[in-house]
């Protein structure tokens, strides 16, 4: 924790790096204190990595502000993630707001989080990211919907499997299987006629109760060292 202070930037990184490693919860406060005012981008990075490894919803502040209005996008990307990785339920109207973001990755990154904390229902905003110019995102948010699993969502869902990604409609039909019952039989029968033969196969299955494995699986892994 002392060489948080050092004057170097490496040694700075590297001390978080060790944090994170160990899991080192005293050191939530001081990581949390340099990711507001450390002045170079790769340090504030890697405090937010070992923040979001060390697990405690201490940091959920920090690392809130960190991915709203970090200058680097490096940084507001890992905040992200660290976000989803402490699923602290305070996070979500964070994340529904970096949804906004001008970067598709971190918009994608938002979608994903939002699905790890699975709250009790679907927020708008990550309804609203079915339609992101990003088919990346577009797949994140289907899926962050299946692992929600909000029934009011099914026919958002059912617009999304006529997206020109075919990507996009396997992740929307496995997001419909998650969901199941009425809201999802509709779209699903309708995904019969779909042009892919995968996406055909994958209604049926669905249909039929089968959800499989946790598929697809947009986890953002970060480049660490």
């Amino acid at each position: 924790m002392r060489a948080l202070q050092d004057s170097v930037a490496s040694v700075r990184e590297d001390a978080a790096y060790a944090l994170g490693r160990l899991e080192a919860a005293t050191a939530v406060e001081p990581l949390a204190a340099r990711l507001e005012r450390d002045p170079d981008a790769k340090v504030r990075e890697m405090i937010a990595w070992a923040l979001g490894s060390i697990g405690s919803l201490k940091a959920t502040p920090a690392l809130g502000a960190a991915a709203q209005r970090d200058a680097a996008e490096t940084v507001r990307a890992m905040a992200v993630w660290a976000l989803g990785q402490l699923e602290d339920p305070a996070s979500v109207s964070i994340l529904t707001a970096v949804l906004r973001d001008r970067s598709a990755e971190i918009r994608g990154r938002a979608a994903w989080a939002l699905g790890s904390i699975q709250p009790p229902s679907a927020p708008p905003a990550l309804v609203e990211a079915l339609g992101d110019l990003s088919s990346d995102v577009r797949i994140r948010a289907a899926w962050a919907l299946g692992r929600i699993a909000d029934a009011t969502v099914g026919a958002r869902l059912g617009v999304a499997l006529r997206d020109s990604s075919t990507e996009v409609r396997k992740a929307a039909l496995w997001a419909l299987g998650q969901i199941g019952g009425d809201a999802a039989e509709a779209p699903l029968l309708e995904a019969l006629q779909d042009p892919d033969p995968e996406v055909r196969a994958r209604a049926a299955r669905a249909l039929a109760g089968s959800s499989g494995d946790l598929w697809p699986w947009p986890w953002p892994m970060p480049m660490i060292r």
